[in-house]
């Protein structure tokens, strides 16, 4: 898959709007109006005006939480990690570099039209 063709599978996420998290023993579920939805396996960190916080954090999930109906600006995928940018200026970091996740992979993307992608 080019990178161009990586970069339109995942520009699926714009114009929609965060609508549902599910949390998962060791990872999380973020929908977006599915699809599209992304399985993250990895310490995603959200930064937001008011806080930052990592997954794993007793702070993540209320913050997570408060971005629910916030719609995706921006979505880029470089530097080892996919940035998704919120309306409210909040970004969602997912790492995928080394030593960033355990398992096979740091994040699942299952988008519409059967496009669909994991990393690394």
């Amino acid at each position: 898959m080019t990178s161009a063709s990586v970069q339109a599978m995942l520009d699926q996420l714009l114009s929609e709007d965060l609508s549902g998290i599910t949390f998962v023993r060791d990872y999380i579920q973020l929908q977006f109006n599915p699809p599209p939805t992304i399985n993250v396996y990895s310490k995603c960190r959200l930064v937001a005006k008011e806080a930052t916080s990592t997954f794993g954090e007793a702070s993540f999930p209320n913050l997570v939480i408060e971005h629910i109906g916030q719609q995706v600006v921006s979505v880029t995928l470089a530097d080892d990690q996919l940035l998704i940018g919120f309306e409210n200026g909040s970004f969602l970091e997912i790492p995928f570099g080394s030593g960033t996740f355990v398992g096979p992979e740091a994040f699942e993307f299952w988008g519409r039209n059967d496009k669909w992608g994991v990393w690394p």
